[in-house]
C-alpha cells in the first residue's frame, strides 16, 4: 500500500481538479473519500477539520462547501503539571504557549489533583503541589480568554477526565463550557504537552492522508 500525507490546501485542490470532475466514480463512508476499480483502491482521509457530510447530503454539495483555507481553530493538551495550547489561524500556529507546573510526588509519580483526596493535606510539600495545581489551570483559562476563543470554529482537546473537570473548577472560568459543540477529542495518544507535540498533532489534525492499495 502506498501512503501520502497531503496539506489541508493541497487536498482541497486535489478536490477541485481530480475529484469533483469525477464525482459518479467518488463514494465517502464518514472522512473516508474513496474509488475503486479492478485494479486499485484510492482512498482519501479527510483531514478533521472538515465536518462529516450529514445525513441525505449528496457528495458533491458536500465537497463544494469545503473552505479552501482552514479554519481557525484552538489545540488544547493538557496532562497533569505539562499543557501546550497553540492558536491556529489557516493552519498556521500564530500563538502558542507551554505550561508547566510542580503537580506530581517525586516518589510515587502521584498527581496532587488525586492525592488531595487521600493523604497528606497539611504537608508543607502537598501545599505547595495544591497551590501549582490552582494556578496550572487559572493560567490555561487566562490564556484562552487572553486568546478571545468566543469567535474560533474548533477546539481540539485531550486531557484526562480529572484535568477536565479542574478545568472548568478553576477560579478563573474557562471561556467556553464542556457542551461546547465546537469541542473535539483528538482521537490520537498524545505524549508530554510541549511545543514539538503541538506541531505533531497539529499535522494530524490538518492534513489529508492518501492511500493506494493494488489489488493483486
Amino acid at each position: 500500500m502506498n501512503e501520502k500525507i497531503i496539506p489541508y490546501q493541497n487536498f482541497y485542490d486535489i478536490i477541485q481538479e481530480e475529484i469533483l470532475p469525477d464525482i459518479q466514480a467518488w463514494k465517502i463512508d464518514k472522512r473516508i473519500l474513496f474509488k475503486e476499480n479492478d485494479y486499485e483502491k484510492i482512498t482519501y482521509h479527510i483531514p478533521l477539520l472538515i465536518d462529516e457530510i450529514i445525513e441525505n447530503q449528496s457528495l458533491e454539495n458536500y465537497l463544494r462547501h469545503i473552505s479552501p483555507f482552514p479554519p481557525d481553530y484552538i489545540l488544547l493538551l493538557i496532562q497533569a503539571g505539562s499543557a501546550a495550547i497553540g492558536h491556529y489561524e489557516e493552519g498556521k500556529l500564530v500563538n502558542h504557549k507551554v505550561i508547566k507546573k510542580y503537580m506530581i510526588r517525586a516518589a510515587q509519580g502521584k498527581a496532587q489533583l488525586k492525592h488531595l483526596n487521600s493523604k497528606g493535606k497539611s504537608k508543607l510539600g502537598s501545599r505547595i503541589r495544591l497551590a501549582q495545581t490552582k494556578d496550572f489551570f487559572e493560567e490555561i483559562n487566562e490564556k484562552l480568554e487572553e486568546w478571545e476563543v468566543t469567535n474560533i470554529p474548533f477546539i481540539f482537546h485531550s486531557a484526562s477526565i480529572d484535568c477536565w473537570n479542574l478545568l472548568f473548577e478553576s477560579k478563573i472560568n474557562c471561556p467556553f463550557d464542556k457542551k461546547d459543540e465546537r469541542l473535539k477529542k483528538v482521537p490520537l495518544l498524545v505524549y508530554t504537552p510541549d511545543f514539538e507535540e503541538l506541531l505533531r498533532i497539529n499535522k494530524f489534525i490538518l492534513f489529508a492522508k492518501k492511500e493506494i492499495k493494488e489489488k493483486f
